[in-house]
């Protein structure tokens, strides 16, 4: 999966039609099993590996 981590989070809850940055959170983590900022920090890690 390709992943575009120059669009601001803010920007990708308005577009995902959520509420509160609190809400989207508390939904990405329980899906991806960590926060989106530990996501991003994990993607660009790997990619520094690369």
């Amino acid at each position: 999966m390709k992943y575009d981590i120059s669009i601001p989070l803010t920007e990708v809850i308005y577009r995902l039609g959520m509420q509160t940055q609190s809400y989207f959170t508390k939904a990405f983590k329980k899906e991806y099993g960590k926060t989106p900022t530990q996501f991003i920090q994990d993607l660009m890690a790997a990619k520094a590996e690369l």
